[in-house]
């Protein structure tokens, strides 16, 4: 964003760079991936030593070369000064909040998803299975009821 000029005053346009690591918040196999996209504006900072060994082998190694603060040793810290957010994940005193823009979906893989606490749903809920459900974990689609007296019961839900 910000460009170089002469001692004219001239600007000087940048550079295009390509294959620049990024930041991503990582721990282990863990992550928050939120991937730049065009027209993000962040900082690039530049390592004072030749890092392309580090980047291609993914571990430690010497620098190739005597190469110093170069644009090709450099990473991308993203959105410094972004646009507001229209997908977030939103943390404070009140609480989490995460938000999905219009006609956008939330997806959460797992084997098993456990909610503790109550749950308020406005809108449909849709379930492709049956619902079981209490202490008994009566099912919605098998359950039947006492029919009269005699404790004949009704047949399942139609």
């Amino acid at each position: 964003m910000i460009s170089l000029h002469t001692e004219e005053g001239q600007e000087i346009p940048q550079t295009l760079l390509y294959n620049v690591p990024y930041f991503r918040l990582q721990g282990g196999a863990n992550a928050v991936i939120l991937d730049p996209q065009p027209g993000d504006i962040g900082q690039l900072i530049l390592n004072g030593r030749d890092v392309s060994d580090v980047k291609n082998q993914q571990k430690t190694a010497l620098p190739p070369s005597k190469r110093l603060f170069s644009q090709n040793d450099c990473f991308f810290l993203p959105s410094l000064f972004g646009q507001n957010a229209k997908q977030y994940l939103m943390a404070n005193q009140e609480g989490w909040k995460l938000h999905a823009d219009k006609g956008a979906s939330i997806v959460i893989e797992a084997d098993k998803i456990e909610l503790v606490g109550e749950v308020t749903i406005k809108g449909t809920l849709s379930v492709s299975d049956d619902i079981t459900a209490g202490e008994k974990q009566i099912s919605l689609q098998n359950h039947t009821h006492p029919f009269n007296i005699t404790s004949t019961e009704t047949g399942t839900p139609t």
